[in-house]
């Protein structure tokens, strides 16, 4: 799995390698990097976490999500994109006791885990946002979407969202006090969010 930076001119200015090759079933790379205030951060379809120098793809520190949680990889391997927020790198390890789990940008150390929702992962990536004073982390677990407070991973809510195969994959989108999903094998849904001091719910 390599990670390539360009200049402008389509120039190689470096090159890192983040674990093997996905070679299982449908073969091939599947997150983005996510860059955030000069560092750059991946996850492999195996669970490896990297954070590196955005401007010279030098490490700064590396971990293994699913060794350290316990976590469960997926049939087709881990596929989100890494949310930044507020100094936390926002993963999905998918185990029995972490589902969710938040690592320091700077140094990889957890600084938070949800331990309520027991799903593999899905494939989707998170999505953070503020509404009612809450800032929430959002995503699909195999069969559910979620709400997390994004400061300490509390689960403040899930809505059963089964799909075929746990193909959860598309990122919900937020807007105005409401989330949209859509699933390949089970349709659309709306969510309307309702926040009452720092607890939430949906319907």
């Amino acid at each position: 799995t390599v990670i390539v930076a360009l200049d402008t001119t389509g120039a190689i200015r470096w090159r890192i390698i983040n674990g093997p090759a996905y070679q299982r079933s449908h073969p091939g790379t599947r997150s983005t990097p996510t860059v955030r205030g000069g560092f750059l951060y991946h996850e492999n379809a195996d669970g490896d976490v990297i954070c590196v120098k955005a401007k010279t793809g030098d490490r700064v520190w590396s971990v293994n999500v699913i060794d350290r949680f316990n976590g469960r990889n997926i049939r087709w391997g881990l596929s989100e994109s890494l949310l930044i927020d507020e100094g936390k790198v926002i993963c999905t390890p998918g185990g029995e006791d972490v589902s969710v789990a938040a690592l320091d940008t700077k140094t990889g150390d957890t600084v938070w885990v949800c331990t309520d929702i027991n799903e593999k992962p899905g494939y989707c990536s998170p999505i953070v946002f503020e509404y009612g004073g809450v800032r929430q982390i959002v995503t699909l677990m195999s069969e559910s979407v979620v709400g997390l407070n994004a400061e300490n991973g509390k689960l403040l809510w899930k809505f059963r969202n089964p799909a075929k195969f746990g193909e959860n994959i598309t990122s919900p989108c937020y807007h105005e006090g409401h989330i949209f999903t859509s699933t390949r094998t089970s349709g659309s849904r709306l969510l309307k969010i309702r926040v009452e001091g720092d607890c939430a719910s949906v319907e």
